[in-house]
């Protein structure tokens, strides 16, 4: 077992995630930015950062 290939594995992994959840936090303050909630997209990304935020704890 390599310490240092774990330790680059984790902050790569971080800077995935946290990369991730900017681009939907994004998107989801878009679309109420330019009225676009007629389909229900601001409650499918509300609930998709619900779900993300229960796995990164």
């Amino acid at each position: 077992m390599c310490i240092r290939a774990i330790t680059e594995q984790l902050f790569s992994g971080a800077i995935l995630a946290t990369d991730a959840l900017i681009a939907i936090v994004a998107l989801t303050w878009l679309l109420p930015a330019y009225d676009r909630n007629k389909h229900g997209e601001v409650r499918f990304f509300r609930g998709l950062i619900q779900v993300a935020a229960q796995f990164s704890c």
